[in-house]
């Protein structure tokens, strides 16, 4: 009985230490929640998404999905950009990034304003995205409003971009300012136009959206989590031949423990019958 509890908990250990290492088998389980103390965020995102982050590591199978030679790749390209997690549709027609970054002091937390104030703060909004013009893309705004998520006011554009080699690009922000904070949500995707599905995920990830403290965790650090990652890699096929070393020793002593009780029974009957004649 003593092995058996044993067994019973090594296979929640395994289980555990392999969502730690490969996130891809934690999103089929559940959608995923996200903490990140950097811009006091906390969301879930859906459970078909692939995802990534700042410390995302070696480990994610889908690295080569994305076009990524490394992790190491990733995190600084997302740290360069603010984006504090991207998520992608399984087949990479389309992701969802979130960026977040410090307000400036002059900028007032969307909520708070009256409507007069929103609105026009809305249009300057406006003016600046148009005013954006990245080279070799032609941009064209072809939605806008002022969309209440939860009680919060988003700045929600719709753009689309056409660059010169005739690639379309369709994209789909929400920008908010909370607690001192800038948040953006963007939805991209190439050459389709946005679809009700895309927009669902999106609009799921905003809802999701907590605004509130969070506290510093030690798996926010990238070369932590990329130092653990590779320490449970290499322990976790040791521990599997640890347990099958131990199942065939413990099954092994049963059956000589069991050959040994059926030839004594064998030599008592042999003796006992000897006896009788």
């Amino acid at each position: 009985m003593k092995f058996s509890r044993k067994k019973l908990t090594f296979i929640p250990v395994l289980v555990l230490i392999s969502a730690i290492i490969f996130p891809s088998f934690t999103a089929l389980a559940a959608d995923a929640s996200y903490k990140f103390s950097a811009i006091n965020l906390k969301l879930k995102v859906p459970e078909e998404l692939i995802c990534f982050t700042q410390t995302t590591t070696g480990n994610n199978a889908y690295l080569k999905d994305i076009g990524a030679e490394d992790a190491n790749e990733v995190q600084n390209s997302m740290k360069a950009s603010n984006i504090y997690l991207e998520a992608f549709s399984k087949d990479i027609s389309y992701e969802i990034a979130v960026v977040g970054m410090k307000a400036g002091s002059s900028l007032s937390n969307l909520d708070e304003l009256d409507e007069n104030q929103l609105s026009g703060m809305f249009l300057q909004y406006i003016d600046s995205e148009n005013a954006k013009q990245e080279d070799g893309l032609t941009e064209t705004m072809t939605g806008k409003a002022i969309d209440i998520i939860n009680d919060r006011p988003y700045f929600r554009t719709e753009v689309t971009s056409v660059s010169d080699e005739k690639q379309t690009i369709y994209t789909r922000k929400y920008y908010t300012v909370a607690r001192g904070y800038i948040y953006m949500y963007s939805l991209q995707s190439k050459d389709n136009e946005i679809t009700d599905e895309m927009i669902n995920d999106i609009r799921y990830i905003i809802n999701s959206a907590q605004y509130t403290d969070v506290k510093k965790s030690i798996f926010e650090n990238g070369v932590f989590t990329e130092t653990l990652s590779t320490i449970l890699t290499a322990a976790i096929p040791i521990a599997i031949l640890a347990a099958i070393y131990l199942l065939i020793t413990r099954v092994g002593r049963k059956s000589r423990a069991k050959l040994s009780s059926e030839e004594a029974e064998l030599r008592a009957r042999f003796k006992q019958e000897h006896n009788k004649k």
